[in-house]
């Protein structure tokens, strides 16, 4: 729908005056193989090349439908409220998410989220992959809270948050394999700050880090976790989770097993951290299972290694 008006409704001759509202594209197409960003308008039959293209299009509430291929780009929602999902979106067909590929090419976060995005804004059926950043090599999350489903988070590096970071934020997070990412300083894994997102169905394997490296909650961060695995971590202290500066998560159905550390292989608590575990397990390989300083850990219906109070 295009007019031109002036200042109080009339009909106007100048194109300054004129402006522009889309009135009926919610779905916006990507193809790797067969789009082209310049001239193609995004339809299944003119899809774009890059999702960030299809995100520049979209208003709040509509859909980037992408097609399976390799994507070397690194993409920002930039606020808006819309759904990014591979063809798993419509499909159910998990072969979608190994077979769509957002690959960071080493040039920042691969997804990030800054701009004050909500549980509407939803990242579904992909794998992101070598991403590099300073926080959140994989998806980076800063004040914005979407939702992120079905993705694999691989090889991906960070200063701070290998396969992600999370800050001020209360994301959603299920069906997620977070696996073989480092980190520099913390958080190979999932690094979160003041944040308390809902994880659940997430395994988070084979990361590196120098110190708290599947989970590390810091300053005020109290995620629940539920139904998630925590195995084959490495880090000098905390492999499993790091709970430091008053965080207290809720663990229910989580194992945190097989990580190795010189300093608590499961969990690390300090500055006032008080860890919930029901239904829980932490059997490590080397190292205490559970350090506490100036923290407490209340376990139930639990097994953890050498026993617990």
């Amino acid at each position: 729908r295009i007019t031109s008006v002036d200042n109080v409704g009339n009909e106007s001759d100048y194109s300054d005056e004129a402006s522009a509202t889309p009135v009926g594209i919610p779905v916006w197409h990507v193809n790797a193989s067969t789009g082209n960003d310049i001239t193609n308008n995004g339809t299944e039959s003119a899809p774009f090349a890059t999702i960030q293209r299809g995100i520049t299009a979209a208003i709040n509430g509509d859909t980037v439908s992408v097609a399976a291929g390799t994507y070397i780009e690194n993409i920002n929602y930039n606020g808006k409220n819309i759904v990014v999902g591979s063809l798993y979106l419509t499909s159910q067909d998990t072969s979608y998410i190994s077979s769509t590929v957002i690959d960071g090419n080493q040039n920042g976060s691969v997804v990030t989220f800054d701009s004050g995005e909500d549980s509407t804004a939803l990242l579904i059926g992909f794998s992101l992959i070598n991403g590099n950043a300073s926080e959140g090599g994989g998806i980076r999350c800063n004040t914005s809270s979407p939702t992120l489903k079905y993705l694999t988070i691989e090889n991906n590096y960070g200063q701070w948050g290998g396969g992600m970071s999370i800050d001020t934020a209360t994301p959603v997070i299920e069906h997620i394999t977070i696996k073989n990412n480092s980190a520099q300083n913390d958080g190979a894994g999932i690094r979160l700050s003041e944040s308390s997102p809902r994880i659940s169905n997430v395994e988070i394997s084979s990361n590196n880090v120098g110190n708290y490296c599947g989970i590390y909650c810091y300053s005020n961060s109290n995620p629940i976790l539920t139904n998630v695995i925590i195995i084959n971590n490495q880090a000098g202290s905390g492999a499993g989770m790091g709970c430091i500066l008053q965080s207290s998560p809720v663990l229910i159905n989580v194992t945190i097993a097989n990580n190795q550390a010189e300093n608590a292989s499961g969990m690390w608590c300090s500055e006032n951290s008080n860890p919930t575990l029901i239904n829980s397990i932490i059997w490590n390989e080397s190292s205490e299972d559970i350090y506490i300083d100036n923290s407490s850990v209340n376990a139930t219906y639990s097994l953890i290694r050498g026993g617990w109070t």
